[in-house]
């Protein structure tokens, strides 16, 4: 049933998309879940990511591009279709939606692509690569790690760094990085966030606004489905 599904999804965005544009190459991408429960976990993470680009460019051009509103409608509504295949025991699929700025969503993308493999760069400016892992100590807290060498941190050095969590259609909410050691530490999650898809950057300034945060983002961002 997801592979017919996927199939049809596929189907429908070639012809919406053939209007737009044509010939375009993408990337080789790897993806190799392990087991039928995280390709299901990946197939949400992915589709979540793809949605909440969609939700973000409606709102974003809404004022100027107007006609293009109801194609982007109509492929939100089938992301919202395959989300609730992927996950069939989820009533709501609201915390599944989390809009995602065209900065953060190219980076997202770009972990799981092969190195080299993508043709036509957007231009775009490339993040910092962010990993996260559980904190043994404190299961409130995620573990971060990042390239605490590479120049956007050099440049920030000194100053308070902070987790943005991205979390459906709130602004953005920060907590305290605490660097436990040469490019890792450890922030709280906000516990309304449970069970949700969210969106995590390093940042050392903490703005309301989505397209801000992107271009203050130094790592990241990472998807989390807490």
């Amino acid at each position: 049933m997801i592979a017919e599904t996927s199939v049809q999804r596929e189907m429908y965005y070639s012809k919406e998309l053939y209007s737009i544009g044509k010939g375009i190459p993408t990337c080789n991408f790897t993806i190799t879940p392990g087991s039928v429960d995280e390709y299901l976990s990946l197939g949400r993470m992915i589709v979540s990511l793809i949605t909440g680009n969609l939700v973000q460019a409606s709102s974003t051009i809404m004022h100027t591009d107007i006609g293009v509103l109801p194609l982007l409608s109509s492929l939100i509504a089938v992301n919202s279709h395959y989300l609730a295949i992927l996950d069939p025991d989820v009533a709501d699929l609201m915390p599944l939606l989390t809009p995602v700025t065209e900065i953060w969503a190219y980076n997202a993308a770009l972990s799981f692509a092969e190195y080299g493999s993508c043709k036509n760069n957007p231009s775009l400016p490339i993040l910092g690569r962010l990993q996260t892992a559980p904190d043994n100590a404190d299961a409130s807290f995620l573990q971060f790690s990042w390239n605490a060498a590479s120049q956007p941190f050099l440049l920030e050095k000194g100053k308070q760094l902070f987790i943005a969590w991205v979390h459906q259609f709130n602004p953005p909410l920060y907590t305290a990085l605490n660097v436990t050691g040469e490019g890792v530490g450890r922030a709280r999650v906000p516990q309304f966030m449970k069970g949700s898809f969210v969106m995590a950057g390093i940042t050392t300034e903490m703005v309301e606004d989505l397209d801000a945060l992107s271009l203050a983002t130094l790592a990241g961002p990472v998807v989390l489905n807490l």
